[in-house]
This record gives structure tokens, C-alpha cells and sequence, in this order.
């Protein structure tokens, strides 16, 4: 993205006109960054932030190098206990529909296969799940810090579908 003297903010290159003189959108790719400088282009980047956890509580603008950034002044959106609470939520919720697509799933091959004993059962599925999610609740407990909790990677836990370690064909 490139800032204009102007201040107009363009992402493709198109012919503009500076001071009078039209200048086509090759110059985008073909001038140097000292060139388009002259003619008062920069190069223009925003901060990222994610939405889901921060809101941009105000934005000022900086150059560094040539180069203008938009930085935005960030604010965390809920406190560390609201997103542990929205985490257990979550992992609560995931670990309940994995076990019951495995139950429906083996429901269903249940009913079409004579030979039950290939079919596995949901018994150790459910103490594993349980194992994961208070293996997820005992590592949040300990995190204390807004950004790595945003950024912990609980489905590492999560165990295979029972159904993932069998062939069984119908």
C-alpha cells in the first residue's frame, strides 16, 4: 500500500495525477522508493491486531525509514478471567460434540455390521476427553498473562476420534 501527499491511502497501483502531472501505475513497480518519495508517494502499513481480544482505542500516524505506519494504541477487550471462563466454555463445548459425532457415528455402524466386536467403544473416548479437558483447565489456571492466554494452543490435547484408529467398512 501506498500514501499519497494527499494522504489518500491506495492498496493497487492506477494511474494518479500529482502537482498536474499524470503518472501511470507502472511507476508503483518500476520506481524506486527515493523516486516515488520525490513525488510525495510512500510506502503506507498498518498494524494488525486481532479484533477478537483488542479494540484500537486510538490510531496515530509515524514514519520510519521512508516508510508510514498507522500504529493504533490497543485496549484489551475483556479481563484474563472472562476469557478463561469463554475458554472452558469453548472446550467444553468442542469436546461435548466430538463425543457425541463419535457416539452417532458408531450408532451408526452398529446397525449395519454383524461383527460388533470391530467396532470400538465410547468408554475410553469419554475418560479421555475428560483427561484433556482437565488437562486444559490445569494449564489455563497457571497463565496469568492476557497474551499468552489468548494465544494457548488447547487443541493439542484434544484426543483421536476413536473411529481414527480403526478400519472398519461397512
Amino acid at each position: 500500500m501506498w500514501i499519497l501527499p494527499n494522504q489518500r491511502v491506495i492498496s493497487q497501483p492506477k494511474p494518479i495525477t500529482i502537482d498536474g502531472v499524470q503518472h501511470p501505475a507502472s511507476i508503483f513497480y518500476n520506481w524506486s522508493i527515493d523516486e516515488l518519495a520525490f513525488i510525495g508517494i510512500k510506502p503506507y502499513r498498518e498494524d494488525k491486531y486481532d479484533g477478537r481480544f483488542y479494540q484500537s482505542i486510538s490510531t496515530f500516524v509515524e514514519e520510519i525509514d521512508g516508510v508510514v505506519y498507522r500504529r493504533h494504541t490497543l485496549e484489551e477487550k475483556y479481563t484474563v478471567a472472562q476469557i478463561k471462563t469463554r475458554l472452558a466454555d469453548l472446550v467444553t463445548d468442542e469436546l461435548k460434540t466430538l463425543f457425541y459425532q463419535a457416539k452417532n457415528e458408531i450408532d451408526f455402524l452398529s446397525e449395519f455390521d454383524s461383527d460388533s466386536s470391530m467396532i470400538p467403544t465410547l468408554s475410553q473416548y469419554k475418560e479421555d476427553l475428560k483427561a484433556a479437558r482437565q488437562t486444559i483447565k490445569n494449564e489455563v489456571q497457571g497463565i496469568t498473562d492476557y497474551a499468552e492466554l489468548i494465544q494457548y494452543q488447547w487443541r493439542q490435547h484434544i484426543p483421536a476420534s476413536p473411529l481414527d484408529d480403526n478400519e472398519v467398512t461397512v
